[in-house]
């Protein structure tokens, strides 16, 4: 598979994730992740838009420790409310 690495900063399409864990938005909104986010948009941003099983995924963000499938599933929930566009204010 493919070694996580958030030494860096990478580029998200519109997006930044700096190597602190900052993702900066177009919108000027910004989100700290935590690692056990920052790791799996890593993961699936470096896999190129090709499918990547759960077992590939939970090895690539936490190779040493014993973790579900729950905990993947929690931070992929957790990364889909942080890139939902936020409600227009009225």
């Amino acid at each position: 598979m493919f070694a996580v690495m958030l030494s860096k900063d990478i580029d998200l399409g519109s997006c930044h994730l700096s190597a602190d864990g900052l993702l900066n938005f177009p919108s000027h909104r910004s989100v700290h992740l935590p690692s056990r986010l920052a790791r799996p948009l890593v993961s699936l941003c470096a896999a190129r838009g090709q499918a990547v099983s759960k077992e590939d995924l939970i090895e690539a963000c936490w190779p040493e420790a014993d973790v579900g499938e729950e905990s993947l599933a929690r931070a992929i929930a957790d990364l889909r409310k942080i890139f939902r566009p936020p409600a227009p204010k009225d």
